[in-house]
């Protein structure tokens, strides 16, 4: 049987078309990914609360509240929205070894990209209040209607299905009660996020615009962190960015938490002076100790004076109060 190509599914000429984002990998392999099965959905299941936490929890969310239910759905498509901006940086630093991988690179990137912006136009869909349902099939994959629009809720990677589930179920479950979810008897149960942990993760969940005269554009987020543009063109893009940048940041405070609790110090000087380069999928906040590594993200493409403002920040900020002074990113170039 002669192979054809899977024709990128977006809308089109009026046309309502699935995103059926998995049609995307299999014909454009991202990094580092594999093969996609649609059993794989099913079959790389977390281990929090038995064989498939995500698609028990997607049960139970249809039967709950509209509010519910969209805040499920808009979980989902911004930690989606996350997998493959983070799928198509990586991709843009890969060194293509020949004229085809370039091709083939160039072409993943650019359809990437379409399904990103799709994403981001889900999701401000739903945040707008507009009708929408989801349908959770007898494997366990959730669909996502809006507009006749259906969205695949899956990861940009066939080996991180699992990983992705677990992080919409884990940022779900801090908002709403999911102690009803099975566990096994002889499950280690995870210790509980600290609580000020848990109001950082909603506190860079929302953001807005700051203009006044004579100065460029900023989006602050949370009154914490604030992300300066050269114009405000493309605003939903920008500010997207900027929320992925406070993720990002968020990531390293949690890390410098865990070091604290080992009673470890951290060489501020030196980290100044130790940017990630933007090809780095790691970042050890302490050199030579692997167990206190995170991915640096668009951390890498900070200017270096922002990434220096970054860390003089970091090393006063204090996770349990909301006394810390705001970091101001002043040449934050979006994607």
């Amino acid at each position: 049987m002669r192979k054809t190509t899977p024709e990128f599914p977006v809308l089109t000429c009026g046309k309502l078309l699935t995103i059926l984002l998995p049609a995307l990998l299999l014909a454009f392999p991202g990094p580092g990914s594999g093969t996609y099965r649609s059993d794989q959905v099913a079959d790389k299941r977390s281990t929090l609360g038995g064989a498939s936490d995500f698609s028990t929890v997607a049960r139970h969310v249809t039967r709950q509240s509209d509010a519910t239910r969209r805040d499920f759905a808009s979980i989902i498509t911004a930690t989606m929205i996350d997998a493959y901006s983070s799928a198509l940086l990586k991709s843009s630093r890969m060194r293509p070894r020949s004229r085809a991988e370039s091709r083939k690179q160039r072409t993943w990137g650019w359809a990437t990209s379409r399904v990103i912006a799709s994403l981001k136009q889900h999701l401000l869909k739903l945040e707008n209040g507009l009708p929408f349902d989801f349908h959770v099939d007898h494997l366990g994959q959730v669909m996502i209607t809006i507009e006749g629009q259906q969205l695949l809720a899956s990861s940009p990677y066939a080996n991180g299905q699992a990983t992705f589930e677990q992080q919409v179920v884990d940022y779900f479950c801090q908002f709403h009660d999911c102690s009803w979810l099975p566990r096994t008897e002889d499950e280690a149960q995870p210790p509980p996020e600290p609580r000020a942990v848990t109001n950082l993760r909603s506190r860079v969940s929302r953001g807005s615009w700051l203009f006044s005269q004579h100065h460029k554009p900023v989006y602050d987020i949370g009154d914490m962190i604030r992300c300066e543009y050269a114009d405000s063109l493309n605003r939903s893009e920008k500010a997207e960015h900027c929320h992925q940048i406070a993720r990002n940041i968020l990531d390293v405070v949690i890390t410098l938490s865990d070091i604290k609790e080992a009673n470890l110090a951290v060489n501020w000087k030196a980290l100044a002076r130790s940017q990630p380069a933007p090809d780095s999928m790691q970042f050890s906040l302490l050199p030579g100790n692997d167990r206190f590594s995170v991915e640096p993200g668009l951390l890498s493409s900070l200017s270096t004076a922002d990434w220096e403002r970054l860390i003089n920040w970091l090393e006063y900020f204090r996770p349990d109060t909301d006394t810390n002074a705001t970091l101001s990113l002043k040449h934050v170039q979006s994607m």
